[in-house]
């Protein structure tokens, strides 16, 4: 059975504004029907000639009813989005589902993730027409690995180790993996669903979360925003294991272009109260991400040449079940 998505339902939720009185008032003016003469019968006005002008009149009297009567409530203060407090409930929805529809746009990006120790950053370039490279400098810069897919479906992967900070001693090896075209149509579009669903941007453990609980006004790096929070338990089969935490994801939005700018994601052990003025000191940072649509990705970062240029070998194969693919 196919589970309902929580967004879907908050947004069918939402109250419909009546149309304003003056609105509807103006509206069904256009098209009383002005008295016919006594000798006429109640069809005699369509030999007028009038009949289309009359139909038009009334498709745009029921388009008019129509906006008002889906229009979601405006909140109290007149802007879902204004004022630096949360929200009325149906508000974040709103503004959050602007949101949604505007990154259905998207086709490119570059994003940046960091996660709590080891390999703790990472770097990725994405095109829908050019393919996919990331880049993952180790903290300590001893390791470098990086990937590059291409439309083709080769995947290229380098890795670099250099333990004492010069080359001797290192390896610099890059393996080339010819997975076909079929694959990174799968991957791409795998890229492309994920960046557009809030499951992506804030899951526990793949749990979708519902829609935004709060929403307010503040900045990510000095850069105005619109920030969501999300808070999402775990799934059942994870509970049923022991696993309680509750994953809270701030999502940082644009104002303007509703697009992402970053997230942030906290974890708060079942233990810990759920009062909001404790959670923020409680929590534990557990990794951050920012993106960037305002510029195509450069196109030499998807040369091949260029990406194994300086390496110290380059193998080949072709890819299957249970191949390889790190040098």
């Amino acid at each position: 059975m196919k589970t309902r998505d929580p967004l879907e339902d908050a947004l069918a939720g939402l109250q419909a504004a009546p149309p304003p009185a003056d609105l509807l008032a103006r509206c069904l003016a256009t098209v009383a029907e002005p008295p016919l003469p006594a000798v006429r019968s109640r069809i005699a006005w369509f030999p007028l000639g009038a009949t289309g002008k009359r139909l038009a009149v009334g498709a745009a009297v029921i388009a008019a009813l129509a906006f008002w009567s889906t229009r979601p409530a405006a909140p109290p203060n007149g802007d879902a989005r204004s004022g630096t407090t949360t929200a009325p409930a149906a508000a974040p929805v709103s503004a959050f589902a602007q949101t949604l529809e505007a990154m259905q746009g998207v086709t490119y990006w570059r994003s940046t993730s960091q996660s709590v120790g080891g390999w703790d950053r990472r770097i990725s370039w994405f095109d829908a027409q050019r393919g996919r490279y990331s880049d993952e400098p180790h903290q300590s810069g001893a390791m470098m690995q990086r990937d590059l897919l291409l439309p083709s479906g080769d995947w290229y992967v380098r890795q670099a180790s250099n333990p004492s900070g010069t080359r001797s001693g290192g390896s610099d090896k890059v393996r080339l993996t010819h997975m076909g075209a079929a694959f990174w149509h799968r991957q791409r579009d795998e890229q492309m669903q994920n960046i557009r669903r809030p499951s992506f941007w804030a899951a526990n453990l793949g749990q979708l979360p519902a829609a935004p609980s709060a929403q307010r006004r503040g900045r990510w790096k000095g850069r105005p925003a619109i920030i969501f929070t999300f808070r999402v338990p775990p799934p059942e089969s994870m509970q049923r294991q022991g696993f309680l935490t509750t994953m809270r994801t701030e999502v940082y939005v644009d104002p303007v272009t509703k697009l992402l700018i970053a997230s942030q994601q906290f974890s708060r052990p079942p233990a810990l109260p759920d009062a909001a003025r404790r959670e923020e000191k409680e929590e534990q940072l557990t990794g951050q991400q920012e993106w960037d649509f305002s510029q195509r990705p450069d196109a030499a970062l998807f040369d091949p040449e260029r990406f194994i240029e300086g390496a110290d070998a380059v193998q080949e194969q072709k890819g299957g079940p249970g191949v390889t693919l790190s040098p």
